[in-house]
């Protein structure tokens, strides 16, 4: 089992998240991005290992779920690993070790080298994204 989390079109109530449904949930946390861009069709992150001391980074709410290898991979084919999105391993701000999904920043820049969050949320200096 892993345990993957989740910041966009898989959370709850998103249009994603039938492939993650039967997964254990197991709480919300938050993780950070050096960049992030929450105003298309799904959100693109490039996240980092939650630290204190990191500045320049935006803290990003994200829903914890462990699945197993068969949903694992469903969600590599929806995430489009390895040529949209790579797998990362990080640290949540609670000290969870997490798979979380990464834009492939390598690809051409599908959003500018701001962080735009036309579609997110803030709470205090945490950005939740939603298509709502």
């Amino acid at each position: 089992m892993q345990k993957v989390a989740v910041y966009g079109t898989l959370k709850k109530g998103e249009g994603n998240h039938g492939l993650i449904s039967q997964a254990t949930f197991l709480g919300t946390d938050v993780v950070q991005a050096t960049h992030f861009q929450g105003n298309y069709w799904f959100p693109m992150g490039i996240f980092v290992s939650y630290n204190e001391d990191n500045h320049d980074v935006y803290n990003i709410a994200v829903e914890i779920y462990e699945v197993d290898k068969p949903t694992e991979a469903r969600l590599d084919i929806l995430e489009g690993v390895p040529n949209l999105y790579t797998k990362a391993y990080i640290k949540t701000k609670n000290g969870e070790n997490v798979l979380i999904y990464n834009y492939n920043w390598n690809l051409p820049k599908a959003f500018s080298s701001e962080t735009q969050t036309n579609n997110c949320t803030k709470e205090g200096d945490i950005l939740s994204w939603s298509r709502k």
